[in-house]
């Protein structure tokens, strides 16, 4: 039986550093997957973090959970909480499409810049985070919503694309 299989099947009974060592030998793409789609938050927890995602304590990832692009780096503060789907995109581009030679989106559309998730975020189902931004502290992304600019600490955004509708205090 491979480490994939036991991480897999067996998850369940081992300890934390158990599973820290069967993921590691992983390579990075099979990490990911791990992280996207394993019913154990432990599990996805760990996963990502091997995968390079910084992620603080007590912080909870739901199930689908993507994170595109390896050489931007996504970081996750404390008791943070992220609904099913949500995605976090550091690298955007249309690969090798003849776009890629189009000034305008060469300027404008293509980006690769890391994501800030400071502590206690409330992050909603399907929910997708674009390149470069930050989440301030104590924030809540709505469900569905696309953030393509920062967000203050304290602040409840929504709707596509995400728009303050409160601040809280």
């Amino acid at each position: 039986m491979n480490n994939l299989e036991k991480i897999l099947f067996y998850s369940d009974e081992m300890s934390i550093e158990e599973i820290k060592n069967l993921i590691s030998p992983l390579i990075i793409q099979k990490k990911r997957w791990l992280g996207t789609n394993h019913p154990d938050n432990k599990v996805r927890i760990e996963a990502f973090k091997q995968s390079d995602v910084n992620i603080g304590e007590e912080v909870f990832i739901s199930l689908g959970m993507i994170i595109s692009g390896y050489k931007e780096k996504v970081t996750i503060g404390n008791r943070c909480a992220f609904g099913n789907y949500v995605s976090l995109i550091t690298s955007s581009s249309p690969n090798k499409s003849e776009l890629t030679k189009n000034n305008y989106v060469k300027e404008h559309c293509i980006k690769e810049s890391p994501i800030f998730i400071e502590d206690d975020c409330w992050i909603g189902s399907g929910s997708i985070i674009l390149p470069g931004i930050k989440i301030g502290k104590n924030s809540i992304v709505g469900a569905g919503a696309v953030v393509d600019k920062d967000v203050k600490s304290y602040s409840i955004v929504v709707g596509i694309p995400a728009k303050l509708i409160k601040y809280l205090k």
